[in-house]
């Protein structure tokens, strides 16, 4: 046997129950990693039958590289809000087994960037909206299920005009053009946002995935379960893209335009894992049984939510627009 290669007789990560650990806590990391991993659709049921077992376990190494990179990026920031609370060098060494200087040379090597710091407000002010809007009273006869199916409807519709609209001026078109294109995207992304913000919207998602509340409501002093936080999350990424794009229209320049659609993009990421698209699936056949008047006139197809999840503004050199505008127009 080569010095390098040691012998592994546990479960095969190329599995899904590899993340059964006896450990607690690398139960947690491994279904992290997994989660990271997944390509929604092939891999959380076991390896994607058109990739070899070496290449899912390259993938499984890359998840774990983002993943370890995340968490110490979650963990930096952690040490620099609790010293913003007052909490001392010597506490926070503490509980991360490291000296008070250690403590200081985090606090030095990984301040946060400019960047960072405005997306952190942005991220306080779209968790703050949210968290109103949805604690309205309810004022509709409507069923939550035509709320949300509505507001996905509009979200797909949303990112695939932001692409055209990327299109059009990487390609030199009229700059009138591509304004009017992003001024559709903003009207579509504002209509998705109404509904997913409507408050009916956390109650039907707690008729799906009932969770213990603190208050017995459905707000956000819970600790949701994996369907619940990627369902928020989701609508909390369309919150984000929301403001953004208001900021680009108030003069803000394009990088925030650019900003809403990775936040849209971002947001179908997490509105189509496993769990999200099972509560909407159980929403649809309810739809379908009790009010099929008002199931929307589209739908996500998988090999739509593959394109967004896999798509990056550049890299797709193929011209699909005039199949999406047949969509628009059905709109």
């Amino acid at each position: 046997m080569n010095a390098d290669r040691e012998t592994w007789d546990g479960i095969p990560c190329i599995l899904p129950d590899w993340i059964y650990t006896a450990d607690l806590e690398l139960f947690e990391a491994r279904s992290a990693v997994k989660r990271r991993n997944a390509n929604y659709f092939a891999d959380v049921v076991g390896v994607d039958p058109s990739e070899s077992g070496e290449a899912e376990i390259l993938k499984m190494l890359r998840a774990a590289r983002e993943a370890e990179d995340a968490a110490r990026t979650v963990k930096c920031e952690l040490v620099i809000e609790a010293r913003a609370r007052g909490i001392q060098l010597g506490d926070i060494g503490k509980a991360l087994g490291i000296s008070d200087s250690g403590v200081s040379n985090i606090l030095s090597r990984d301040a946060l960037a400019l960047e960072r710091k405005r997306e952190i407000s942005r991220e306080l002010k779209a968790w703050a909206t949210l968290t109103h809007l949805w604690s309205r009273d309810i004022d509709t006869d409507e069923p939550g299920e035509s709320f949300y199916r509505h507001g996905i409807s509009q979200l797909l519709l949303a990112q695939r005009r932001f692409d055209q609209a990327i299109k059009i001026h990487s390609r030199g078109g009229g700059p009138s053009a591509a304004s009017q294109k992003l001024k559709s995207v903003y009207e579509t992304l504002h209509d998705a946002f109404l509904s997913l913000t409507d408050p009916v919207i956390p109650r039907t998602i707690a008729k799906y995935v009932p969770k213990r509340s603190l208050n017995g409501d459905a707000s956000w002093t819970t600790m949701p379960d994996a369907a619940s936080a990627s369902i928020r999350h989701g609508i909390f990424e369309v919150v984000l893209a929301k403001l953004a794009f208001t900021d680009s229209l108030d003069g803000s320049g394009s990088a925030d335009t650019m900003l809403a659609g990775i936040y849209m993009a971002r947001a179908m990421v997490s509105l189509s894992r496993p769990e999200a698209m099972f509560v909407s699936d159980e929403m649809i056949e309810f739809l379908s049984r009790e009010h099929p008047e008002l199931l929307p006139s589209t739908g996500l197809s998988l090999d739509q939510i593959m394109r967004l999840h896999e798509r990056q503004f550049d890299s797709d050199d193929s011209d699909d627009s005039d199949d999406l505008d047949d969509h628009d127009d059905e709109e």
